[in-house]
């Protein structure tokens, strides 16, 4: 972490860059979604070129050479689909968000759940009354994702841009607080 006397202009461009990134994700909560398809979409395309290269020009012989030449080909391939169809990427996405918070849902109610087993009993017995909360929460939000993908893409996005102006936030809070404490120095 930056030194609060150090470098606070540095926290204020992050704590900056944190609220207007939060304020886009809000008002536009399909961006960050689009983002997370091209960057997929390209990383795809990214790891079926180095594949292919692989396969193609040397460092893997046999029937490695094959394998990496079929990653190869499957990666570019659905790297392309996904840029040329990111909505129908995203929304795959959402929904298997859902089924995946339904399946923490259900571990959570039914108490197999490692955090539980890690603990000490004592605390996990107080915590089994959250737990039992938060894998009901976990059910609904599942079954809404599933159900209303575009809602869930919306409320995700919020979620995250309100995560990220309450950063932005406490940066510049820290860089005004740094910047007076090493003028007073």
């Amino acid at each position: 972490m930056l030194n609060s006397k150090e470098k606070w202009w540095v926290k204020l461009i992050l704590g900056l860059l944190g609220i207007i990134f939060g304020i886009l994700f809000i008002i536009a909560p399909v961006l960050p979604w689009f983002v997370l398809t091209v960057v997929v979409g390209v990383f795809l395309i990214l790891m079926g070129i180095v594949f292919l290269c692989g396969s193609l020009i040397g460092g893997v012989s046999g029937g490695d050479r094959w394998r990496a030449l079929i990653g190869g080909i499957l990666a570019v391939f659905l790297g392309i689909l996904v840029l040329i169809y990111p909505g129908i990427t995203d929304l795959f996405i959402i929904i298997l968000l859902g089924f995946f918070l339904i399946f923490i849902g259900i571990m959570e109610i039914s108490g197999v759940n490692p955090r539980l087993k890690q603990g000490a009993d004592a605390l996990a017995s107080q915590s089994k009354g959250l737990l039992m909360f938060a894998g009901i929460m976990d059910l609904i939000i599942g079954i809404i994702f599933i159900l209303m993908p575009l809602v869930g893409g919306v409320v995700v996005a919020w979620l995250a841009g309100l995560l990220l102006m309450a950063l932005g936030m406490s940066y510049v809070y820290m860089a005004l607080t740094g910047r007076s404490k090493a003028s007073k120095a």
